[in-house]
């Protein structure tokens, strides 16, 4: 079976003129005979292997599709592996099981609690949160976390969860204690290394307030920061 072979003279004969009877610009004729010579080149080239082009088009086609359903599937799978990692971690603090929490987190993890009081703050590694987290076990040793939503997106190398949750205690004073918030969480290949706790600061002073009152004085010490 012969291939293909350029016509030496394709751009001469198929050339034509304009409509002011000019040669078109040379540009153009470079162009249309590029593209009829990867047109044929393409043809002649599946010919030889004995498929069409549309035929290797198709396959192609086909092939991407599939790959693409299964990094859909595998991105589902993912997605669904870390919401119950991020469910569990919530339960943890239910727990208090702390220690394990921050193995969770990466050596330079951040970690931001708003409100002016002594939960509040910043803190930029690992053993500073370790500390917060103690002390967040020693004001509220009846907190019950609730989890009611979780999102997350992206892949491994870089994944954010959005976890809405609420929150109840009872107070000294035989109150009850609720908040809502959520956590923005950056995970990267198994590790926390952000969390940004966006709840009603308000309520935590107010219940930091009572703690006090009733001889808690952490509840007024400075903020763990770092």
């Amino acid at each position: 079976m012969s291939c293909w072979k350029p016509k030496a003279n394709l751009c001469a004969s198929d050339a034509g003129t304009t409509s002011s009877g000019a040669l078109p610009p040379r540009h153009f004729l470079d162009l249309r005979f590029a593209a009829q010579t990867f047109c044929c080149a393409s043809r002649s080239f599946f010919g030889c292997l004995g498929v069409s082009l549309e035929q290797t088009v198709l396959t192609l086609d086909r092939a991407t599709s599939d790959a693409a359903r299964q990094l859909d599937d595998e991105g589902f799978m993912y997605h669904a592996i870390v919401k119950r990692i991020a469910k569990k971690n919530f339960e943890r603090v239910n727990q208090k099981d702390f220690e394990s929490l921050a193995n969770d987190c990466a050596p330079n993890v951040y970690h931001r609690f708003g409100g002016n009081h002594a939960l509040g703050g910043e803190r930029h590694d690992r053993e500073t949160l370790r500390r917060w987290l103690a002390r967040l076990g020693r004001l509220g040793p009846g907190l019950k976390l609730t989890v009611h939503d979780v999102w997350v997106k992206g892949l491994p190398h870089n994944t954010i969860v959005i976890v809405r949750w609420s929150a109840t205690d009872t107070l000294p004073d035989g109150s009850r204690y609720h908040n809502h918030g959520v956590h923005i969480i950056r995970m990267r290949w198994g590790k926390i290394v952000e969390i940004d706790a966006n709840e009603d600061s308000q309520a935590v002073a107010e219940s930091l307030k009572v703690r006090a009152a009733y001889g808690l004085q952490e509840a007024l010490a400075p903020q763990i920061v770092s």
